[in-house]
Parts: C-alpha cells; structure tokens; sequence
C-alpha cells in the first residue's frame, strides 16, 4: 500500500494550540516526531499523577524479556486489529479480567497519542496501581522505529499503524502506513466536515 504524503495542516496545529512550540531534547526529530511528541505533552499534563515512560525505556525492557510490567493498548479492537505494540500485551478489556494479578506490576497505557491511556492510567493509578503513559503513545513508538506486530500472531511484524483518524494520518514515521476508517453516526460526520 501506498504510504500517505507527510504533511502537518495549520489548522491542525492552531485547533491543538501548538504552533511555534519546541519540545525540549527535540533537535535531530523529525517534524512529524516533533508534531507528535507536542500532541502528546499536551495530553499528558492533564495526567499529572501518571508519569511519562520513554518509548526507549519500554523497547529495553522488551528486548530484556524483563518482567513486573505489562502494556495495556487502550485503543478500540479495530484499531487493535491492524496492530499492537510486541511484548506482554492486553487490551483494557483482558486487563481488567485479571487486574487484581498486575497490581505489584508497572502497568504502562498507551493508545494513539495518549489521551486514551492517559484517562486509563489515571483511572487505574486512582485504584492503586502503579502506571506510566507511554511517550508518544504508538504513534511515537512508530518515529522511535520500533516494531508492530499482528494482534492474531504476535511474532508476524508489520508496518501498518491505526492513527484514529486521518487527521493523524501524517503523524505516521517513515516507512509505516497509516490506516483509519471513518467513524459512523454523529462523529462521522463531524469528521467529514472538518476533514479529519
């Protein structure tokens, strides 16, 4: 499939509020990175009480095979579909069927771009778990370089990301392709008629 052209919208940036912001540590990324990252920050600080973990922290401790912690993906199952992150995964659904057992775990959220996760981990960090919002979300995990995997067969890497909608399709990193399906009822055309 053809990869979708890398742009960021103005609009997109003035209706976030983001225009003209740096993120600190940010030379050297791409601005699609930078576009994502900021998103991101801005959804993380209505988190205050769920830290932020660095997507090079996650990718060491998958690669160590490192246990006392799991990735809750809080994304919809048709975005789940397309792909997840690799590693010792749940949906919100599954976690929740076996909480009780991660609760000496670091439950790390991710979603998109993080305001998923970040409702979720602060919903779990109010019953007393210990969580952590994945930086950039999977958007980010994706500029970092790190793999996807296929929901249904966790050793079949793919380059394929759900990105909610497509105004998030340029936040997709080189060499992935953004995937989205227009939402139905009131949203859908909410989205239509903003373009996004």
């Amino acid at each position: 499939a053809d990869q979708p052209a890398h742009h960021t919208c103005a609009l997109d940036l003035a209706l976030v509020g983001l225009e003209g912001q740096m993120i600190p540590g940010s030379e050297g990324r791409s601005q699609g990175e930078q576009d994502v990252l900021t998103e991101f920050e801005g959804y993380a600080s209505k988190f205050s009480n769920v830290p932020v973990i660095p997507r090079a922290e996650v990718w060491a401790k998958l690669e160590a095979k490192a246990g006392g912690f799991v990735l809750v993906d809080c994304r919809e199952t048709s975005e789940q579909e397309v792909s997840v992150l690799p590693g010792p995964a749940f949906t919100r659904e599954d976690f929740e069927k076996e909480a009780e057992a991660h609760k000496a775990d670091l439950v790390v959220c991710y979603c998109t771009l993080g305001l998923r996760s970040g409702m979720y981990a602060a919903s779990l960090h109010r019953r007393g778990f210990q969580t952590a919002n994945l930086e950039g979300s999977i958007l980010g995990w994706t500029h970092a370089g790190h793999p996807l995997v296929e929901l249904n067969n966790r050793s079949t890497e793919t380059k394929r990301v759900h990105v909610y909608s497509k105004r998030w399709a340029p936040g997709v990193a080189p060499g992935y392709t953004a995937v989205f399906a227009p939402r139905k009822g009131a949203l859908g055309w909410l989205q239509t008629r903003l373009g996004f």
